[in-house]
């Protein structure tokens, strides 16, 4: 008989660099945050992580997700309190369920990725200040358009939580 384990907290360390480094290494290089963040784990590392898993990346100053982002077995991928300013277009996160992007520095969430996260149930935005009320409302409008049997929540700014329904297919 054949005995699985599963990790249900995924802590990743992180060493601060100086700042002034840093700052040069961004400018070069919008993903180095990124890399940094996730130094301890390989692609390979990344794209195996089971859906038991919730990979924590906040408070990491990360300020660009790298294009092409392949995690598809994760199940919640936490980014509050960093410095995001864009999501990739594209990217393999299949099996997400909760993205929190709360305390970033969103200005604009393409309405798409609600389509391209089909198991989502919460997408929590609060705190983003550049992100704009008719941002939010096209999020609504997709994710009340979206088929599935998810319940899907947006938190935004001065939002009450809303759950939408996807119809039943």
């Amino acid at each position: 008989m054949k005995k699985f384990i599963f990790i249900s907290l995924l802590v990743i360390p992180f060493c601060k660099a100086a700042e002034e480094p840093q700052q040069i290494e961004e400018a070069a290089d919008p993903y180095a945050s990124w890399r940094r963040a996730t130094q301890h784990l390989s692609d390979a590392d990344l794209q195996s992580i089971n859906v038991e898993y919730h990979l924590g990346l906040d408070d990491r100053e990360i300020t660009a997700l790298p294009e092409n982002l392949n995690i598809p077995y994760v199940g919640e991928l936490r980014l509050q309190n960093n410095l995001i300013r864009a999501l990739p277009k594209e990217f393999n996160l299949r099996r997400l369920q909760l993205l929190d992007l709360s305390e970033n520095e969103l200005d604009y969430v393409d309405p798409a990725i609600i389509q391209k996260l089909p198991r989502l149930r919460l997408l929590n935005l609060r705190g983003n200040k550049r992100l704009t009320q008719e941002n939010v409302d096209a999020l609504k409008e997709e994710a009340a358009a979206r088929t599935g049997e998810y319940y899907l929540r947006i938190l935004a700014n001065s939002d009450l939580p809303t759950n939408i329904k996807g119809s039943e297919e």
